[in-house]
């Protein structure tokens, strides 16, 4: 019967958070640049073009991906399908720490359902989970990785040890192969082997690690040399995104950024701020649990206190509030976006759900707490998600279909795309050509130059949307971001040879998350990319498809 109760409870939640990511989905189309490139990636590995297999160093995402676009790949909207793929392994990830979770923390079946709900339907994680996106098969393995670690520190020294340091290691050398911020979590796994080991042993585990890993970063440096002839595929690609990437391209800012606000407001705003009334609960339970009282006879006869600093690190919920400090601290210092903080958030709102069923303050009325949480979380995700589901870019897509490639009288070869990749997946299943045009693109010197356009004689059509204030790549036509930082704003003022064929209103680019997470790209504040939000939603985001004239 226990067994039945055990699978029950983790089925049920599945089908909540399945349900509760893919309403609505199939409205959509892909959010961002990031995750049209991760399609593109999987596409390209399927016919056989390996030359995306290290875009974002994420080789396993990329192999991932590919499977489900390979199963799937005569379906009209394939990139659904690994959408679906990469979703389920984000909920595997939060189920499987919840069932560690129920056993550290003896919870029963029934608290199991509701501590899952109430972290899988996190805003970001949903948000995440509709997403292409490396951050989803990252946090499996790094569930896998933590549950390893914890059988390393809480389990008797058996010839096992080295076993599950294996394991530890190979887990992590793929959530790494999935999503490079996942060396975030180094300094907390190499501070408990250094705490729970001899000086000596340490260092036997960490050069197992090591060298475990360095196999991995090997292997796939000499796939691309096999693949793409170039030795330094992997671990050049690696390089540019720790070291140059992001807002240092826009801003030519340090990667440093002391912001100690940001992620209060993202919560206040965009998450649950119960959660910061959660880990506080914690910190008061965990400190009234081990601060004991020790009589010491004093010159002054006084009752001293103090810690059992062992007895405090032994302790599982002390393990896990340990992790979530180690990972949440140094992101203080670094680029700011909500997606950075994904791991931190699991974890929040994993020991928030422990806090309102067995903290010292709340005793029973605190699931009246768990249960606001996740009917506020609820909320929010119909508030900030699915009011933004509907997308306009099929209808953008068959208009150019019909109207311009069919249309003998306005035929067209080739549109061509400026300062957004969205419409890639509906132009792919269309199967209409298209160009990206670059950033550094000049309408009058490429009207001019037919090796660069390979164009019709005198008129191009060129499909643009305002994604392209968040790409910082808008036509020149259109006057936007003078001073980021101050004011935004999109003048509707077109110079003669612009002429605006039509226009679409499109809502997922008014999605609050899509501002928020690209702060680390253009280098905004949160109160800046707040602002930029309303700003575009207010105005109304919308495709807009262009005629140019020479």
């Amino acid at each position: 019967m226990n067994n039945y109760k055990t699978h029950f409870w983790l089925i049920a939640a599945f089908i909540f958070l399945f349900l509760l990511r893919f309403f609505r989905l199939s409205e959509l189309g892909l959010h961002d640049y990031d995750a049209v490139t991760n399609f593109l990636a999987a596409k390209q590995l399927v016919e056989g073009d390996f030359s995306m297999l290290f875009h974002h160093a994420a080789p396993f995402l990329h192999i991932f991906d590919a499977f489900f676009y390979f199963v799937f790949q005569n379906n009209s909207t394939s990139f659904i399908f690994i959408v679906y793929g990469e979703a389920i392994l984000q909920i595997s990830a939060i189920l499987f720490l919840c069932l560690i979770l129920k056993k550290d923390w003896k919870f029963s079946a029934t608290a199991a359902f509701f501590l899952a709900i109430f972290v899988g339907s996190s805003p970001l994680l949903v948000y995440s989970g509709r997403c292409l996106t490396i951050d989803n098969g990252s946090l499996f393995f790094l569930v896998l990785t933590l549950n390893q670690l914890q059988k390393l520190i809480f389990k008797e020294v058996t010839n096992q040890n080295y076993k599950k340091l294996i394991h530890l290691s190979i887990y992590f050398a793929i959530a790494f192969g999935f999503n490079y911020k996942s060396i975030l979590i180094l300094p907390f796994i190499f501070g408990y082997l250094f705490y729970q080991n001899s000086i000596l042993n340490f260092i036997k585990k960490i050069i197992v690690f090591g060298v475990i890993n360095i196999l991995f970063v090997g292997f796939w440096t000499l796939i691309g040399q096999l693949l793409l002839g170039k030795w330094t595929a992997y671990l050049g690609n690696l390089y540019y995104l720790i070291f140059e990437a992001h807002q240092r391209e826009v801003t030519g800012e340090s990667w440093v950024e002391f912001d100690l606000l940001y992620y209060f407001k993202y919560t206040f705003f965009f998450e649950n701020p119960l959660i910061w009334i959660g880990i506080g609960m914690v910190i008061f339970s965990v400190i009234k649990k081990f601060l004991k009282r020790k009589e010491s006879i004093t010159k002054e006869n006084t009752n001293a206190l103090s810690f059992d600093w062992k007895e405090l690190i032994n302790q599982k919920i002390i393990f896990w509030l340990l992790f979530l400090a180690s990972i949440a601290l140094p992101t203080l210092f670094l680029e700011k976006a909500p997606r950075i903080w994904i791991l931190v958030l699991l974890l929040a709102y994993a020991l928030s759900a422990w806090a309102f069923l067995f903290g010292e303050l709340l005793n029973k009325s605190g699931k009246w707490f768990l249960f606001l949480g996740i009917f506020y979380n609820c909320w929010l995700v119909m508030a900030h998600i699915y009011s933004y589901s509907a997308t306009s870019y099929n209808e953008a897509t068959m208009y150019i279909k019909e109207n311009l490639v069919t249309n003998e009288l306005d035929k067209t070869e080739k549109i061509y795309l400026k300062g957004t990749l969205q419409p890639i997946p509906f132009l792919e299943k269309a199967k209409i050509n298209y160009f990206i045009l670059p950033q550094d693109f000049d309408t009058d010197s490429t009207i001019n130059n037919k090796n660069i356009l390979n164009s019709i004689d005198s008129i191009f059509y060129i499909l643009t949307d305002d994604y392209c204030v968040l790409a910082n790549n808008c036509l020149e036509a259109e006057s936007i971001m003078k001073d980021k930082k101050i004011k935004y704003s999109i003048r509707n003022q077109y110079a003669q040879k612009y002429q605006l064929l039509k226009e679409w209103k499109e809502p997922t680019l008014s999605e609050p998350f899509l501002y928020v997470e690209h702060s680390q790209y253009l280098g905004l504040n949160f109160s800046e990319s707040y602002d930029l939000w309303q700003k575009q939603a207010q105005d109304t985001t919308t495709i807009r498809l262009y005629k140019i004239f020479r």
